[in-house]
């Protein structure tokens, strides 16, 4: 009787370690697959916060152009209209309008811009805002004035 004991209870000791070793295995696989949806998760996440990126800054895009001697035009080359639109030239335009309620999308404005001995700044820098109601924050872009 204590042999047949003693078989069982090895035999139960062999179950039982077979059934630890299956439980670890389940276990790792487990934890790979928790890492790798996390990893998917961050990946999706990244990719959609591109995405916005790139929506964000295509939504309005100015543009300065040398045209010919003084004059430059400033073209919204962006897929939506910027409102409240202020440019300014420090100090080199010539009777500009500087502001301007909507600048639509694929519009252009010509400057005639002549730089100075006395400007140090020769960017132009346009300020808008995405939203018609002006909730969200100003943009800001500094344009250089260059001559080809």
């Amino acid at each position: 009787m204590e042999i047949a004991s003693l078989i069982i209870s090895i035999i139960a000791v062999i179950v039982a370690g077979i059934a630890a070793w299956y439980t670890r295995g389940q276990k790792l696989a487990a934890d790979n697959s928790v890492i790798e949806a996390k990893r998917s998760a961050d990946a999706a996440h990244e990719a959609v916060r591109y995405q916005r990126a790139d929506a964000e800054r295509n939504r309005v895009v100015f543009r300065l152009d040398h045209a010919s001697g003084q004059a430059y035009l400033l073209t919204n080359d962006g897929t939506d209209p910027a409102y409240d639109v202020d440019v300014d030239t420090a100090g080199m335009g010539i009777e500009p309008v500087t502001h301007f309620d909507v600048f639509e999308a694929g519009h252009s404005e010509q400057y005639l811009l002549a730089p100075t001995l006395d400007v140090t700044d020769t960017t132009v820098t346009v300020s808008w805002h995405h939203e018609r109601d002006q909730s969200d924050d100003r943009r800001r872009v500094r344009l250089p004035v260059v001559e080809r």
